[in-house]
């Protein structure tokens, strides 16, 4: 489970923003919201004017709003029962019991997810209180832990607490000296683009060539080899990283100015040449070389795009300067030759003349400016701001399998053959003890083993993702699945996995399409195959 705040861009929060989200209204998206309840308000209905209502009786906090989300794994759903006690935890971690909150959930990506808003007004004492006491995103993902270790969910590893065997929840040591945390911009930035944020380069290559460093001139140096300069601005330093500035201090607390002052001596600066910095793939890219070419495509993609996208715009402007020139030099041949008529004796026709041609030129600057205009907003309109990322290119090409190791990175994997070749075969009926559960378009259908409380796999249409955990009958109830859907499949995973996969498939009569794996799972069928012959032989005697 992820717990996160919601930050936010400009200014104080609303809570008419805030329900209104929740609700699906202000994006008339309301088929996302899968459950929708709250606390310490009298009627749901009007929730939004009885917190604006409290937060009136307190005239000196600017900002009573709070605003975070729970979202938890996709193979995780939770009932309403547990969303209503896994907003009870988070708000005694945060300190907010007895506060107003408005929460819903919504299902409108592959995770579920909750978004929770509440009025930070004390209903009792009008005071505003503080999350947390300042120590909110700490809070936050311990209730994530306290919410898993209650509710039965897989344990997320990452983050700053560990839970023992025992059920104990523990905070990793901070590593002062050795580095601080990737910020949640740096982290959104290699969740959209797949490619090593600035940060992270600043504390994996920059801050072990600025430790080494026994000089300035070395320290320089080194971090001109690798396509990095070090320069100061105002009373600090900043890495620059290809057009990235980042602060010194993001590549560790023991990396500043005075304290490397104290080692090498007063700071100099130094022109060094300093080449171009090529992107770098993250460690989940690296690991897959299918997946690190499709990555290297789709950085070429993405260069080609924002040229392409430049020179459009560059030409655009260019036409336009040309358009402009021309009309005004137009114009103005226009008005000379008005005036190079003798108008003596004439000046009531001159003025006539002079004002139709005014009122003329007037709007033809006028359609040239709306025309203009128009042709620039449909070029933005075909190149908008972002690139798509990764994952949503990855998701556009022909070949899922790249999506599939990309996206769930470890994680077993069917993918539709696209073939409706059904092999004969006896079918187990191990399919029958789970239940489907659908959670909207992007939600996939989750199947759920009778009796259990996690999804052990998920449909998503052409593809079917297992949870962290498998076992011969989940799989088995997979192949089936996909064999009645596809009639063959494509597998992904571990070795392990694909082992188990090519002995069920072809114990159940599901084609695999694999050729890497096709030898053995002919084998493999043909010895079911001759298996049952024997049985049915000695049945008949």
């Amino acid at each position: 489970m992820i717990a996160k705040i919601i930050p936010r861009k400009h200014g104080p929060g609303s809570f008419r923003d805030s329900v209104n989200y929740n609700l699906g209204l202000s994006r008339n998206d309301t088929d996302k919201v899968e459950y929708v309840n709250t606390l310490d308000i009298f009627e749901p209905s009007v929730a939004i004017r009885e917190m604006e209502a409290l937060a009136l009786e307190n005239t000196r906090s600017k900002d009573p709003v709070f605003n975070c989300i729970l979202s938890w794994r996709e193979n995780e759903i939770p009932s309403h029962e547990q969303a209503d006690e896994a907003v009870s935890i988070v708000l005694k971690e945060l300190g907010l019991e007895g506060c107003q909150a408005h929460y819903a959930l919504h299902r409108n990506t592959r995770n579920l997810h909750l978004h929770l808003c509440v009025n930070r007004i004390d209903p009792e004492t009008y005071r505003a209180r503080d999350p947390a006491h300042g120590w909110t995103k700490k809070a936050l993902e311990k209730a994530a832990r306290k919410i898993e270790l209650a509710q039965g969910w897989e344990i997320e590893r990452s983050g700053r607490y560990v839970v023992t065997p025992d059920g104990e929840i523990i905070e990793k040591p901070d590593g002062r000296g050795e580095g601080v945390k990737l910020s949640q911009t740096a982290r959104d930035i290699e969740a959209h683009t797949a490619a090593k944020s600035a940060e992270r380069i600043a504390q994996e290559v920059a801050a072990p060539i600025i430790r080494s460093a026994k000089s300035w001139d070395g320290l320089h140096e080194g971090l001109a080899e690798r396509g990095i300069s070090f320069e100061r601005k105002g009373s600090g330093t900043i890495l620059r990283i290809g057009e990235t500035a980042v602060k010194a201090s993001r590549a560790g607390r023991d990396i500043s100015l005075s304290k490397l002052e104290k080692r090498l001596g007063a700071f100099r600066e130094r022109d060094v040449s300093v080449p171009a910095l090529q992107p770098e793939p993250v460690e989940r890219v690296e690991k897959s070389p299918k997946v690190k070419n499709a990555w290297a495509r789709y950085q070429e993609a993405k260069a080609g795009y924002f040229k392409a996208k430049k020179d459009a715009f560059s030409e655009l402007q260019k036409r336009h300067r040309e358009e402009r020139k021309s009309m005004f030099e137009s114009q103005r041949a226009e008005r000379s030759a008005l005036f190079a008529v003798s108008w003596g004796g004439k000046g009531l026709e001159l003025n006539r003349h002079r004002s139709v041609m005014a009122a003329k030129q007037q709007s033809e600057k006028l359609e040239l400016r709306d025309r203009q205009k128009a042709e620039r907003e449909g070029l933005k309109k075909h190149f908008p701001l972002r690139f798509p990322s990764f994952k949503a290119w990855l998701s556009l090409d022909a070949n899922p399998e790249l999506f599939a190791l990309f996206r769930y990175p470890g994680r077993p994997v069917l993918l539709c053959a696209g073939d409706d070749t059904r092999l004969p075969g006896k079918r187990a009926f191990d399919i029958r003890d789970y239940s489907p559960v659908s959670r909207g378009k992007s939600g996939g259908v989750r199947y759920f083993r009778n009796g259990g409380t996690a999804a052990d796999f998920i449909d998503y249409g052409k593809t079917i993702v297992f949870a962290a955990k498998y076992d011969e009958t989940s799989v088995t109830a997979a192949l089936q699945l996909a064999a009645q859907k596809w009639g063959g499949v494509q597998i992904n995973g571990s070795e392990e996995y694909r082992r188990l996969c090519v002995r069920l498939a072809a114990k159940h009569g599901v084609k695999v399409v694999n050729p890497e794996l096709k030898r053995d799972y002919d084998a493999t069928r043909e010895e079911f195959c001759r298996s049952a012959e024997r049985s049915n032989r000695g049945w008949s005697r």
